[in-house]
């Protein structure tokens, strides 16, 4: 498996992260091509794409930032789904980053509680607080959303620097 930061300027490298992006995150959840553009010129922003043998399998984009990772998006192409890989990924990455931060949607369908149990799986913890993510866009609305961090949960002032660091650099 190789990790390596997309090239936005390769077509057909930028046409295939962007794919799997649109397909396996709801509009409301993403940026435009322009705002993307626009957060990978961060400092702390890592647009990822998994490869395997040269294929894009997958996308992994997050923000290293000095007291916590804050994993944004995270997918495996659907036809790699159901192999085990995404825990591979998944594992291999908590590995090497640490406090490690993500959203998942609330429990009210099956598969948010799926997503759930198989982040738990990898050593995640549900927190409490109540999480309002606001929309990345302009026109788009915010949306209830909830936080897991990586063994364990979130004091009270990690929480506020958590959305403190999405406030000032995720909403570009």
């Amino acid at each position: 498996m190789i990790y390596r930061r997309l090239d936005f300027s390769n077509r057909e490298e930028f046409e295939a992260a962007w794919r799997i992006y649109e397909e396996n995150f709801p509009q409301y959840e993403r940026r435009r091509l322009d705002t993307q553009l626009r957060a990978g010129k961060d400092e702390f922003y890592r647009p990822m794409i998994l490869l395997e043998r040269e294929e894009i399998i997958g996308i992994m984009f997050y923000w290293a930032f000095e007291e916590f990772t804050f994993l944004e998006h995270f997918a495996v192409d659907e036809k790699h789904r159901g192999s085990g890989l995404g825990s591979k990924i998944l594992r291999e990455f908590c590995e090497k980053e640490s406090d490690v931060v993500l959203e998942i949607d609330p429990l009210e369908s099956e598969i948010a509680v799926r997503r759930k149990q198989f982040y738990e799986r990898l050593g995640f913890c549900l927190n409490d607080y109540d999480y309002t993510h606001p929309g990345y866009e302009t026109d788009y609305p915010e949306h209830r959303l909830m936080i897991m961090s990586l063994g364990k949960k979130l004091d009270e002032s990690e929480y506020k620097r958590f959305v403190e660091r999405r406030d000032n650099h995720t909403l570009v």
